[in-house]
């Protein structure tokens, strides 16, 4: 009994052979993107939860005579009352304008993400855990 060599296929003749990307294959990656998109939206909020706006003085102001609207990396505004300068932002905008983390106080939102990921490592620890039983 002679038996041939298997013949090689190219990649493309291969996906022709077995049918192509359908439309079967197409649901199934629109299901399983929701899962994804869930799991990515907690690590993309921390983004704006940390986020902080410009600033400006406050009106009839006696310690912050400045016109105009300024940057969040302005540091005048550490060298003034907070009473004098306010955020252009509500205060619900982020953790920063609601805590005011500005003017030495930065490293708070630093914390704040270093907790939420160890929450993140703790929940995968602890749900790894029980995978196995």
């Amino acid at each position: 009994m002679d038996q041939k060599p298997p013949q090689e296929i190219s990649m493309d003749d291969f996906l022709k052979k077995i049918g192509e990307f359908g439309r079967f294959q197409k649901l199934l990656v629109g299901i399983l993107s929701i899962p994804a998109n869930i799991v990515a939206f907690p690590f993309l909020i921390i983004y704006f939860t940390n986020l902080e706006p410009g600033w400006k003085c406050v009106e009839g102001s006696r310690e912050c005579g400045m016109n105009g609207t300024f940057n969040s990396s302005d540091v005048r505004r550490c060298e003034m009352s907070r009473d004098e300068w306010q955020f252009t932002e509500p205060d619900s905008f982020s953790l920063v304008t609601q805590y005011s983390l500005v003017c030495g106080r930065e490293w708070l939102t630093h914390l704040s993400s270093s907790m939420f990921f160890l929450g993140v490592a703790a929940g995968k620890l602890l749900l790894l855990f029980y995978c196995f039983f």
